[in-house]
């Protein structure tokens, strides 16, 4: 006789963190627009769009978001290990 059984193969677990208020997220916009302003950026995959070139990460106002993903991502990869 068949049964039938069920099993997960793919689980997929997420995170979601505010980590700057709008202030904080007002002033990547802007820096992002004005970036968009005065460079062409990439030519790949974007249709009428923009995308900055692949050295985004050095400028010094992304290093204070990157502190930010490093350490929510420590985070995360500790609660991994938990498991």
């Amino acid at each position: 006789m068949n049964s039938l059984k069920e099993g997960i193969v793919f689980p997929t677990n997420y995170y979601v963190i505010d980590i700057f208020d709008e202030y904080e997220n007002q002033k990547y916009k802007d820096f992002l627009i004005h970036l968009s302003e005065q460079t062409n950026g990439e030519k790949r995959s974007n249709r009428n769009g923009w995308q900055s070139d692949t050295f985004l990460w050095k400028e010094k106002i992304i290093q204070g978001l990157l502190c930010q993903v490093f350490r929510n991502g420590s985070q995360i990869t500790n609660l991994s290990l938990l498991v």
